[in-house]
């Protein structure tokens, strides 16, 4: 509730999407902590989340807000057989998105599903766009692979684009404590995997917007650090579906070594092995590909004509570690958080940039 244009200004563009597609079936849900203008009809509802509502297990934050909205008796309306699409503030669907849903929804086969997420809807700091196209490329690569093929959660999943058949999500829920509370949509994903749901990919992208200052995309790095580590030690979750969850977190660690490693190996020039040589040069060479691979989808699919300029932003923006080391201190500064939070990145709206996108 703390961005309460931008919220109107996506919850219009969605009723235009869909009365265009000839969508009929839908309800618009806003579950929010602070009271927003916007009236409630046949296709919008807006839920307010009580501030004395207290969680059985006391989880926090978002999971918090989902869990009041599952428990909440004016959902009662919702079928088990229903589904449910899980949206951020900021995520705006595409006609590809909401057809693959459909289609998704259709099949009936899978509990839940998954799509792509593109940051080049307003591109308000090019820099760190550029940086967040390796979320793109591990979309079409980490999700797609795992849900195509395996239809387990293995590696991870976003939170603002999730399609979950409504009985699934009632019996996996948000409410699992105060320390799941940080990457919720990470830990609800390995909970229901856990417990034998199956999961797909949805073809269509979804578009977002990137942080907006160096501050916020530390913060950002350093809460899903955080998450991470809290649930890859949660007893909750078994073992052996955290293994590969867990590689990710693991490698942020060996970046944060690559540092030290680099100042000292300048000071004193010491033989690298061949092996070692060739698994440093292997990581750049797989970071770069991603960056660039991630470029150039979000490029062409946003319909930008400046794709030349962004690819040569990519190969440029990596040689300059500034961002780089960012995440690299998020990393290692969560390892010592105690008072655990969540922070809300801020967020712009741009309306002629939505009409652009839509489109898309």
């Amino acid at each position: 509730g703390d961005f309460p244009d931008l919220i109107r200004a996506i919850l219009f563009e969605h009723l235009n999407i869909c009365e265009k597609i000839g969508l009929k079936n839908y309800v618009f849900e806003i579950v929010t902590e602070k009271a927003i203008c916007i009236k409630s009809n046949s296709k919008v509802r807006l839920t307010v989340v009580n501030n004395e509502y207290v969680t059985t297990n006391h989880t926090l934050f978002k999971a918090r807000n989902l869990q009041f909205a599952l428990e909440f008796e004016g959902n009662s309306y919702l079928k088990n057989d229903d589904y449910i699409v899980h949206l951020d503030e900021d995520s705006l669907m595409t006609k590809n998105a909401i057809i693959g849903i459909i289609n998704f929804v259709a099949k009936a086969k899978y509990d839940f599903g998954h799509g792509v997420i593109l940051y080049s809807k307003d591109i308000l700091n090019w820099w760190i766009m550029i940086h967040e196209s390796i979320k793109v490329a591990t979309d079409y690569g980490c999700i797609q692979f795992q849900f195509r093929l395996f239809h387990k959660l293995l590696y991870l999943w976003k939170g603002s684009f999730i399609v979950a058949r409504v009985g699934a999500e009632r019996n996996v829920g948000f409410d699992h404590g105060i320390e799941p509370s940080i990457a919720e949509d990470n830990f609800f994903g390995l909970k229901a995997s856990s417990m034998g749901y199956t999961f797909d990919f949805i073809d269509g992208e979804v578009f977002e917007f990137t942080t907006i200052t160096l501050k916020d995309f530390f913060k950002q790095r350093q809460r899903w650090a955080l998450g991470s580590r809290l649930n890859i030690m949660s007893p909750l979750i078994p073992l052996q579906f955290k293994v590969f969850y867990a590689a990710p977190f693991l490698a942020s660690w060996v970046y944060v070594l690559i540092i030290p490693y680099s100042i000292l190996r300048v000071m004193h020039p010491i033989p690298l092995d061949n092996i070692f040589d060739f698994l440093l040069s292997f990581t750049f060479c797989v970071e770069l590909y991603s960056k660039l691979f991630g470029a150039i989808k979000q490029l062409l699919l946003s319909n930008r004509r400046n794709i030349f300029w962004g690819l040569l932003s990519t190969i440029l923006l990596h040689f300059i570690p500034v961002t780089f080391i960012i995440e690299v201190c998020a990393v290692f500064s969560s390892f010592f958080i105690r008072n655990l939070y969540f922070h809300v990145t801020k967020k712009s709206v741009n309306q002629q940039c939505f009409s652009n996108s839509i489109n898309a």
